[in-house]
């Protein structure tokens, strides 16, 4: 709980420092390493991340086509991203998905409104859908 109030200039730092030190118990040591990994992580990330949050409305093939390569881009630098379908029922019956949504770590966040490209799918969707 010490290392979280460490600024990022402190703990590329104190990564240094820790790295020069020998820590007897490795279960210590792996776990200050770790979470001096994991803050100079999300403080880069943060500092990246700033002012790039977007949504992206995708209703036809060419609005996907033009940001396809920040999705893949994004997905392949952290090989995650966050995914959720949604649709409706009627009469007790399920309806095809009408929307897929897809979120990088980066902070784009892309509706896919499917039900108005369906059999128009765009074949880097097909690729990109798959990996996630």
């Amino acid at each position: 709980e010490v290392i979280t109030n460490i600024t990022m200039p402190y703990s590329s730092v104190l990564l240094r420092t820790f790295n020069s030190l020998k820590i007897v118990n490795s279960r210590l040591n792996l776990l200050l390493r770790r979470q001096i990994k994991q803050l100079t992580w999300n403080q880069k990330n943060n500092e990246f991340i700033k002012g790039r949050k977007q949504i992206f409305i995708i209703d036809c093939k060419d609005k996907w086509e033009q940001i396809s390569t920040i999705i893949c881009r994004d997905i392949t630098a952290v090989n995650a991203v966050g995914f959720d379908c949604e649709w409706v029922r009627t009469n007790c019956k399920r309806k095809p998905v009408a929307l897929a949504q897809l979120a990088t770590y980066s902070g784009q966040c892309i509706l896919v409104r499917l039900n108005y490209l369906q059999s128009d799918l765009p074949s880097t969707l097909l690729i990109t859908l798959p990996q996630v």
